[in-house]
């Protein structure tokens, strides 16, 4: 229930009347209600401190709330489970089915609407004529990082103040969520770096993702600033390249970008005879950009998206199995294609949209507005995101 309030009658008539189980929480960590990420870390780490024999547990922590879901990532479940404390859903803990199943599978389509009504129907299109001021056209989509302000990205691209956000109107601008897709509107001078970043040349700033000169995949202990020292990249290029990348916990196998800018000359690598490329220079042909994978992506999808020849995909990513790719696997797009890689319109995300009803409006698929969007939710697109439409 709401705000965990609940009275004994209507306890007694939900059970009786609807056989529900009642779950609530026993303690709060309180990241919902103006809580800090380090206070709901500290909240699990006095759980750790108690170790395995304390009293069972059930805690309240918000995967939409900023301060929860940054605690994770600072590490409240490895510390939870090094202190030998056992993590169960729910369900688990009673025992029980977590959920119940009505009617068969179905398949989506545009009746899959949540209107705020009992009755779902179909959203009443807003033909945007992309009139007057819904978005302006965006130079580029950046993802915000830890403690960003509208004042600090405006700073870091040279823009006038305000800028950011009459571009993104969605913002509040002293408390932006890391990872938020932001339009970065055209107008700035990007060239000017802050002080705190020793100046190795940062000239080639100009599309969303950077150039990958290969595709490296982590093993057991790297971080973000160990596999920076192994190939010789300024502090923090690592994650700026991979942002979905939690530095400190980064899982063995996970491919990761390699911007340009190191300085690693030798790097031996003890992999099968490889089927001597032509490109005798680096492990990896130059991309053209970092694509996301989507599901039921394959090379050959790939490259037909993409407007490439067979084989491409293979031979610039070769730690892939081509035919069973993770989603989200960052993939190296070759040039030579006729997919092309600039964003020529923007538009600004309605109520209710998603990417098949942005793809319709736009006479392209719902997968390719995924594949130039790559960090869209298809199904929970925010009101007033950028989303690229064109290229």
């Amino acid at each position: 229930p709401p705000y965990g309030g609940i009275d004994e009658r209507s306890a007694s008539y939900i059970q009786s009347r609807h056989g529900k189980t009642i779950v609530l929480w026993s303690d709060d960590s309180g990241d919902s209600t103006g809580g800090t990420a380090q206070q709901s870390y500290d909240f699990y780490a006095g759980f750790a401190n108690q170790g395995p024999s304390a009293s069972p547990r059930m805690t309240l922590s918000h995967e939409t709330s900023p301060a929860g879901y940054n605690a994770m990532y600072m590490g409240t479940v490895p510390r939870l489970a090094n202190a030998g404390i056992k993590l169960v859903s729910v369900a688990q803990c009673l025992n029980a089915d977590a959920y119940e199943v009505f009617g068969g599978f179905g398949n989506r389509d545009s009746s899959w609407y949540c209107g705020g009504s009992w009755t779902p129907s179909n959203p009443t299109p807003t033909t945007t004529t992309t009139s007057s001021t819904p978005a302006p056209t965006c130079a580029r989509t950046y993802r915000s990082v830890q403690n960003d302000t509208c004042a600090k990205i405006e700073n870091d691209n040279g823009l006038p103040a305000g800028s950011i956000l009459r571009a993104n109107p969605f913002l509040n601008c002293n408390d932006i969520w890391v990872n938020t897709p932001i339009c970065i509107p055209p107008g700035g001078s990007t060239s000017t770096s802050t002080t705190t970043r020793t100046s190795t040349s940062t000239s080639t700033s100009t599309t969303p993702a950077p150039t990958c000169v290969r595709t490296y995949r982590s093993v057991q202990n790297d971080t973000c600033a160990k596999i920076e020292n192994d190939n010789g990249l300024p502090a923090g290029s690592i994650l700026r390249a991979n942002a979905f990348l939690n530095c400190n916990d980064i899982w063995v196998n996970t491919p990761i970008c390699i911007p340009p800018g190191g300085s690693t000359t030798t790097r031996t690598t003890t992999t099968t005879t490889t089927t001597s490329t032509s490109t005798s220079v680096g492990p990896s042909p130059t991309c053209v950009r970092t694509y996301r994978s989507v599901q039921n992506d394959t090379c050959a999808k790939i490259e037909n998206d993409n407007g490439l020849p067979a084989g491409s995909i293979l031979q610039a990513n070769q730690f892939l199995n081509c035919n069973d790719i993770w989603v989200n696997t960052p993939i190296c797009i070759p040039p030579g294609g006729t997919g092309g890689s600039t964003c020529t319109q923007t538009i600004s995300s309605t109520l209710g949209q998603t990417c098949d009803t942005i793809g319709a409006d736009h006479g392209v698929s719902g997968a390719q507005i995924l594949a130039w969007n790559t960090f869209l939710n298809c199904n929970d697109i925010w009101v007033n995101t950028p989303v690229c439409v064109k290229h």
